[in-house]
């Protein structure tokens, strides 16, 4: 009776750490936004190492055929890391001071490998020395990379 009892509360207990400490894909999917943003903040100028790091690690969190749509304008960024790599740095360059923030991500699940979400996106910041500050939603879709489990955005799409 006591090892029962005593299997019981040890599974009980691993069941809540479980639930506790592994996050949830929804999380993990907020968690790419996150990471977007936090990625793309800059508050001056970059050593050129840090931006290029900085852009290798924005163009991880996309797919190879990424879409963006843009006011209606579409842009596939259909090309290798390094290349996407290169002209995300070449565009954060433009602008000495970006802050990006998601707001209200909610996210659904079509099937297990495909994530839908939705939110507000502000962006501020600076183009050639004038503030801008920009407000959209963003619809975007993620595909689960199945080696690394590890969300990436496969089509975005900003609009007013």
């Amino acid at each position: 009776m006591k090892t029962t009892m005593t299997v019981f509360i040890a599974a009980a207990i691993a069941a809540a750490a479980w639930f506790l400490l592994v996050p949830s894909q929804e999380a993990r999917v907020k968690k790419a936004f996150a990471q977007t943003a936090a990625t793309l903040e800059k508050s001056g100028r970059e050593p050129p190492l840090d931006a290029m790091g900085k852009a290798r690690a924005l163009a991880e969190l996309a797919e190879v055929q990424c879409v963006l749509e843009y006011d209606g304008a579409s842009f596939t960024l259909a090309q290798e890391r390094s290349a996407m790599a290169s002209r995300i740095a070449t565009l954060r360059n433009m602008s000495s001071r970006i802050h990006v923030a998601f707001k209200d991500v909610s996210v659904s699940f079509p099937d297990s490998a495909t994530a839908e979400a939705s939110c507000g996106f502000v962006f501020e910041g600076d183009d050639l020395g004038t503030g801008v500050r920009d407000a959209r939603s963003i619809e975007a879709v993620l595909h689960k990379d199945g080696e690394s489990g590890k969300w990436r955005f496969s089509r975005v799409r900003a609009a007013r």
